[in-house]
């Protein structure tokens, strides 16, 4: 195999004999671990540098996956997976000690024991290798790594250790035990491979696919998608319509969508079901160019009223329906429906409302074809459909509720009067689901009742759809793909050298066909950039891979060179995506539209000291008026004083203030010159600090000092009065001051104005 491969797919011409021979081997595939340790081991002639910010995850983790992973195939929730393990790890101890004694006592298997061993070490190397350069347990701690090479060693390994335990008579035996328990073993996870996936995805490449399509059409739906025929029939018991449509895509589709089904009569939509093709199984995004899918639907019937029925077809992206012909959908046929006969429920379930049965039962709708173990199986984005007989009073609706394993209900949309429908949630936690009947009136629950366990809902990477809290919340949108929520600075005050600990809450407002990168950099005062990063998000968690309305919690350190000066900086973030080898940022959306900005800038953070100037010493603070008042609660600055100069056309104060402990807001202050009815004549407003220095920056005892003009040359000659206080800009809301419902303080020089 590394012959062929050599021979096939070297790259000497490009990298030289020993590069070239080596890239097909250990660089170029889509292993993001190996790509990177070829980077490294060759000095970045071959391979890539994707991930640079690693975080290393302990070495016994490492261990315990690539054990663990070796035994047990890593499907699912296996029944037997702890138990497996526990099981293999005796045999293994128990072959370990035997080979310490056999090595004791008999010489003559030294060499054979050595070879083994050895053979079992040479291939644990390179992953050990990988671990130690990257530190990911998730890209280096695979077991069928080891498998195929050591599989033929493992077992006389353990027959050499176990044969110093029994006597001479039982050994034959002894090895036909190890090679049938492996054996066994080994049948047991092919069985579990074969009942824990779904079937075979409907896939067609065969030149003939379209000719056997029994209603061939050529529908493009929107850009990406074309609807090249159906096929449909109703069931000898009319109790269902098969309907398969057949899809091609020219090209790659740039989002996940939806399809609907509708059945109308008479201008009424009787039967409307919504779900993801292939039952969620294949997302459009991944669909191959020219590719034939056929999308098999199972529709029950047997609630509805006989007659004619328009069949519809509709898909929706994240932007509303796919464009038809000046449509929002595409009507296939008109179909005659007969009456049907009532369904039989496979599972029984009874409420009772006012005496009378108002659900008698249900049947879990094509659940077959998804049958695990014990229950059937579903995934995410699957729909899991049932149908139920009862007789609901008039004005009362029946909700049904999967309801987790750890007690959450999952509410279900309703197809038609008796036929009702789940879309397994991204967020779905993993296990065994029940059943919940609600009959309602009005806002009341008037009874419910549960079945036993139904279904088994497999997720094996829930997504988070709600946010953390977020203490610094943005909104920011990045062309209707991604929103900033929000953002977390977890250290305002750093040292030159030191990084800058980040949290960026990312929501995917649509699936993506693109990967996108952000890039974030530090500005001062006058916009230099000073340090930058462009990074996959959330440790390379690619945008390609995240799902509608995924939220993803992105932290990372934006390194700060140390010869960068002291000062105030600012963060400046967005989003871009290569294309023909340039960089395009993503426009943010303001009023609904795209718009000229492309990135988003917040902070303040302090990188060494304040800016020159801006903090006063105790020996510099000196008011004209001496004050000493307390603002917030519990208190965070202290207003010292202030002074004050009257001219004939203006007024000038000079606040002093002094932190007493640290505060989050950025404040502003304001100054309302008022005459003696109360009316405020005359405002001046700004950040405190002189804008150069933000009040989160600020360091307990640290005094800083704020100017304020006031224009006076219009007022009448009277008497006036200064009220001065802080707020925040983002929500008004000000900062307490003691004894004053309003938060202000009142300065206690009366100005008088005499023009004259």
């Amino acid at each position: 195999m590394v012959c062929f491969l050599i021979i096939n797919f070297n790259e000497i011409a490009q990298f030289g004999l020993l590069f070239g021979s080596l890239k097909p081997i250990i660089a170029g595939g889509i292993d993001a671990s190996q790509n990177y340790t070829a980077y490294l081991l060759t000095g970045g002639q071959i391979g890539s540098l994707e991930s640079r910010e690693i975080v290393s995850d302990p070495f016994w983790h490492w261990v315990e996956r690539l054990y663990q992973s070796f035994w047990v195939t890593n499907i699912g929730d296996y029944p037997l997976g702890p138990v497996a393990q526990l099981l293999m790890g005796a045999v293994c101890g128990v072959a370990l000690i035997g080979l310490v004694k056999t090595w004791q006592r008999r010489l003559e298997t030294r060499v054979w024991i050595a070879l083994l061993i050895s053979q079992v070490f040479i291939f644990i190397i390179f992953p050990l290798l990988r671990f130690l350069i990257q530190g990911k347990v998730a890209w280096t701690a695979q077991g069928r790594h080891l498998l195929f090479p050591i599989a033929t060693v493992l077992p006389l390994l353990i027959f050499y250790g176990w044969q110093t335990w029994p006597s001479p008579k039982t050994q034959r035996w002894l090895a036909l035990a190890i090679v049938g328990g492996l054996a066994c073993w080994s049948m047991a996870q092919l069985i579990r491979v074969v009942t824990f996936y779904p079937p075979l995805l409907p896939v067609q490449t065969t030149p003939n696919a379209l000719t056997q399509i029994s209603h061939p059409l050529n529908q493009p739906f929107g850009n990406h998608l074309i609807l090249r025929g159906y096929d449909w029939q109703i069931t000898p018991t009319n109790q269902a319509l098969k309907l398969s449509l057949y899809w091609q895509s020219p090209s790659y589709p740039d989002e996940d969508y939806k399809m609907r089904v509708k059945l109308i009569q008479h201008n009424l939509t009787r039967l409307n079901w919504v779900a993801y093709p292939i039952n969620g199984r294949y997302p459009t995004r991944v669909w191959e160019s020219w590719e034939l899918i056929r999308d098999d639907l199972v529709l029950p019937l047997f609630d509805l009223p006989a007659g004619t029925y328009q069949v519809q077809v509709q898909l929706q992206g994240a932007e509303g329906p796919l464009p038809v012909n000046n449509e929002d959908h595409f009507t296939l046929t008109e179909i005659e429906l007969p009456e049907t006969l009532p369904l039989k429920p496979e599972i029984p379930l009874s409420v009772i409302v006012e005496g009378r049965q108002a659900v008698r039962g249900l049947s879990l709708w094509q659940a077959n074809q998804y049958r695990g173990v014990w229950l059937p199986r579903y995934r995410p984005r699957m729909a899991v459909s049932l149908v139920w007989q009862g007789q609901p009073a008039e004005g009362e609706r029946v909700q049904w509720l999967l309801v987790d394993p750890l007690g959450g209900v999952h509410p279900a949309q309703q197809a038609s009067p008796r036929f009702d429908y789940f879309v397994v949630g991204l967020d779905w936690p993993s296990g065994d689901y029940r059943l919940r009947a609600e009959v309602w009136r009005d806002d009341q629950v008037l009874a419910s009742q549960e079945t036993g366990l139904v279904v088994t809902i497999f997720n094996e990477k829930p997504r988070r759809l709600q946010p953390p809290v977020i203490t610094r919340p943005l909104a920011a949108n990045f062309a209707n793909q991604v929103k900033l929520l929000g953002y977390a600075l977890h250290d305002r005050s750093l040292l030159p050298g030191q990084g800058v600990p980040l949290t960026f809450y990312w929501q995917g407002l649509r699936t993506m066909s693109q990967s996108y990168t952000v890039f974030t950099k530090l500005l001062d005062q006058q916009h230099q950039v000073w340090s930058q990063t462009e990074r996959l998000p959330a440790d390379g968690y690619n945008t390609i891979y995240w799902l509608e309305d995924e939220v993803v919690i992105d932290s990372f350190e934006l390194p700060v060179a140390p010869d960068t000066p002291n000062g105030v900086y600012w963060l400046n973030v967005g989003l871009y995506q290569e294309i023909n080898h340039t960089a395009v940022s993503l426009p943010l959306i303001l009023n609904d539209q795209p718009g000229e900005v492309t990135s988003i800038t917040f902070g303040p953070l302090k990188v060494g000291e304040p800016p020159p100037g801006v903090v006063l010493t105790p020996q510099e603070v000196a008011p004209h008026f001496p004050m000493a008042v307390m603002l917030g609660n519990p208190p965070v600055i202290r207003l010292h004083g202030y002074d004050l100069t009257l001219t004939d056309s203006n007024l000038k104060l000079t606040f002093y203030w002094e932190s007493i402990a640290p505060t989050e807001f950025d404040w502003n202050f304001f100054v309302h010159l008022r005459n003696q009815a109360g009316q405020t004549l005359v405002q001046n407003d700004g950040p405190a600090g002189s804008g150069l220095y933000p009040s989160s920056l600020w360091e307990p005892g640290e005094i800083v000092a704020d100017t304020a003009i006031v224009p006076i040359d219009h007022l009448a000659d009277e008497n006036y009065h200064l009220f001065i206080g802080l707020y925040d800009l983002t929500s008004g809301n000000r900062l307490a001051a003691p004894g004053n419902p309003a938060d202000e303080i009142l300065l206690s020089q009366v100005i008088t104005l005499d023009n004259d």
